[in-house]
C-alpha cells in the first residue's frame, strides 16, 4: 500500500519588503505585530489596521527555506501549496499593487525553483491592475513555474466582478490555471454599517 502524499493546500508566506511596507502605511492596508497569540487578527475599532500576528507566526511567514522544509517533515507534509498573506497586494492602489505582488511572487518564485517537489507557487496579484497583472499571471505561469494565482473575495472596496478585474480571468482562463477566491475581512469602508451590532 502506498503511502498516502500530503499536500498542505492552504499556507502562506510574507516577504521582509511587503512586510515593511505594511508597517510603514499610516492607512490601510498596514500591520501591527502582537505578542498575545489571542489577539484578534482584526480590530473592528480600528479599521485602518489589516492585521495583527505574534511574532511567532509573523516569522514563519518569513521562512521559505529548510526550517519551512523541517516543519513540514515534522508534520508529514510532503508539498505546501504557498501563497501571499493577508492582507495580500489586493488592497493597495494598484500602482503600488502591482510592484508590491511582483516583488512577492520573485521570492516565491526563487523558493519554488530551489524545492520545486516541496513548494507549488500560486501567484499573488493586484487584480485593479488588471491588464497589469493578466501579464504578472502569465510571468508567473510560464517563466516562475506557479500553478495559478490566489486573490481576496475582494479587492480595496470593491468586489472581483469590477470590470478592471476582467483581464486576470481571461488570462487565467487562456492560460488554464486556476485562481484561488481567498475570502478576507471586509474593507473598513463595507464594515462601517455592521459595527454597531456589536
Amino acid at each position: 500500500m502506498t503511502e498516502p502524499r500530503i499536500i498542505d493546500c492552504e499556507t502562506h508566506y510574507f516577504t521582509q519588503g511587503f512586510v515593511d511596507l505594511l508597517r510603514s502605511r499610516d492607512t490601510a492596508p498596514r500591520q501591527e505585530v502582537s505578542g498575545d497569540l489571542r489577539k484578534n487578527y482584526f480590530e473592528p475599532s480600528a479599521p485602518d489596521v489589516a492585521c495583527t500576528y505574534p511574532a511567532i507566526i509573523e516569522n514563519n511567514l518569513l521562512e521559505l527555506g529548510d526550517a519551512r522544509l523541517a516543519l513540514m517533515d515534522q508534520h508529514g507534509i510532503k508539498a505546501q501549496v504557498i501563497s501571499l498573506s493577508a492582507p495580500g497586494t489586493d488592497l493597495f492602489p494598484p500602482r503600488l499593487g502591482i510592484v508590491a505582488a511582483r516583488d512577492a511572487n520573485d521570492l516565491l518564485g526563487a523558493a519554488v525553483a530551489r524545492h520545486p517537489d516541496r513548494m507549488i507557487g500560486l501567484a499573488t496579484l493586484s487584480p485593479l491592475a488588471g491588464e497589469e497583472s493578466a501579464i504578472e499571471l502569465e510571468r508567473c505561469v510560464t517563466e516562475l513555474g506557479f500553478r495559478g494565482a490566489n486573490i481576496h473575495s475582494h479587492v480595496g472596496d470593491s468586489y472581483l466582478d469590477d470590470r478592471s478585474c476582467w483581464p486576470v480571468f481571461e488570462a487565467a482562463q487562456r492560460l488554464g490555471v486556476p485562481i484561488n477566491i481567498h475570502p478576507i475581512l471586509p474593507n473598513g469602508s463595507m464594515l462601517e454599517p455592521y459595527l454597531g451590532y456589536g
